[in-house]
């Protein structure tokens, strides 16, 4: 017996936490269109959503990131009517093609039409005797006096059957063994042949220069091309738009000139990139910022060094990160249901995986020290240096001059008079 077109609607096979988190960003969005993509559970239920974009009456612009088999793309009706239109059905066969399921619900997320279904594609394994082939054949080519290693082809052979059956695989070996080099062949392999994303999670910074410097162009100098991306935290990269303001202010800190200039033919615009020092509090003025992100409004927007950092990453195969990120984007996609800082990954190496524990306990221990309060204070004091002529006011001082206008609704005779309020 078939299921009745009511039964359909209420049956909207999202998560309590993935229709919480497209209910907020469609309340968020005015009630307006929202996109997302969704990603399922082994049952089809949808686990959670990545937002993707926000139209308006007439039009939806395109989704920002790809869409892939097995995933949904989910927009609502803010009419409330789940009744799939032209538009929609134009969506569901350009989509349905690849494999890509489509899904209207309602504002409150409690009502879904599932237009289309999407196609659950078997991953491949990746052949053995390919990974073999690999360290036997193909980097003695590209690496002179290399020979292949028994520990360093088995510990191949064992990431490549977890990578295979998505099950846990614990690896130790020994030093010398050409461990990452190990890993990456495989997970590389693996993300081609399933067009998926292999995200690498190290601990030290050297391990992660390693990859990116020194290994990854092995692996194409030895002739497999695949995408690769390097992400960070927020607060590595410059925000163009502060450092714009900053240099463009009187009294201006000089060494944000230096790092304009610099900026102009970065290539990631991270503060590890440059080759001289900057203080913190000279940073913390530049730094790309979470809350004070102004998104797509931003006139940097397309050329943010942030967010181009988060498109290679979402178009690559392999994303290198560090654990600390790692454990961010998993606790941020907790509390909104999905969307978190890195790209969704389809499988995840942890090298230098006895560190994690204490990466974790680093993450989210509540700590108070000098250093911080520091940080928090500057701002709000004017800043007098001695290469400076003229001193950078902080908030307190600014806050000390201000008076209230005459169409105030206060007393006239109220007004700010350093920290106290005068009646």
């Amino acid at each position: 017996m078939s299921a009745s077109p009511d039964s359909l609607l209420t049956n909207t096979r999202f998560t309590d936490s993935a229709a919480a988190h497209l209910r907020a960003a469609i309340a968020a969005a005015g009630g307006i269109e929202v996109f997302a993509i969704g990603r399922l559970n082994p049952e089809g239920v949808v686990r959670d959503v990545e937002i993707t974009c926000r139209g308006n009456d007439g039009a939806v612009p395109a989704l920002l990131n790809r869409p892939r088999a097995g995933q949904v793309v989910i927009h609502n009706h803010p009419s409330g009517i789940l009744k799939a239109s032209d538009a929609d059905m134009a969506l569901a066969s350009l989509y349905g093609e690849n494999g890509v399921g489509v899904v209207i619900v309602d504002n409150d997320v409690r009502r879904a039409l599932w237009v289309v279904e999407p196609y659950y594609k078997p991953l491949k394994p990746v052949s053995e005797d390919a990974v073999r082939h690999f360290f036997e054949e193909r980097l003695p080519k590209v690496m002179p006096g290399y020979e292949p290693r028994a520990p360093q082809v088995e510990m191949a052979l064992r990431v490549s059957r977890g990578l295979n059956a998505g099950h846990i695989s614990i690896i130790e070996a020994g030093t010398g063994t050409g461990k990452s080099l190990a890993y990456l062949v495989p997970a590389v392999l693996w993300a081609l042949k399933n067009d998926a994303r292999v995200a690498v999670a190290t601990f030290t910074i050297n391990l992660q220069a390693q990859l990116v410097q020194s290994d990854i162009p092995i692996l194409e100098k030895a002739g497999i091309a695949f995408r690769h991306a390097t992400l960070k935290g927020r607060s590595n990269y410059i925000c163009r738009r502060r450092m714009e303001e900053e240099a463009a202010r009187e009294g201006g800190e000089p060494i944000v000139k230096t790092i304009a200039q610099w900026a102009e033919t970065a290539q990631e615009g991270t503060r590890g990139d440059m080759a001289f020092p900057v203080e913190e509090e000279s940073w913390d003025l530049i730094a790309s910022d979470n809350d004070q992100t102004l998104r797509a409004r931003c006139p940097h927007f397309n050329s943010c060094f942030y967010y181009q950092a988060r498109r290679r990453a979402a178009a690559a195969h392999v994303v290198v990160v560090n654990h600390h990120l790692l454990l961010a984007d998993l606790s941020v996609k907790k509390e909104t249901g999905g969307e978190g800082i890195l790209p969704a990954f389809d499988r995840l190496i942890l090298d230098e995986g006895h560190h994690l524990e204490d990466v974790a306990t680093s993450l989210f221990r509540q700590q108070l020290t000098a250093r911080g309060l520091r940080r928090a204070i500057t701002p709000l004091l004017t800043q007098r240096k001695k290469k400076q002529k003229k001193a950078r006011m902080g908030a307190l001082e600014r806050i000390a001059g201000f008076h209230l206008d005459e169409d105030s609704p206060f007393p006239r005779d109220r007004r700010l008079d350093g920290l106290n309020l005068i009646q």
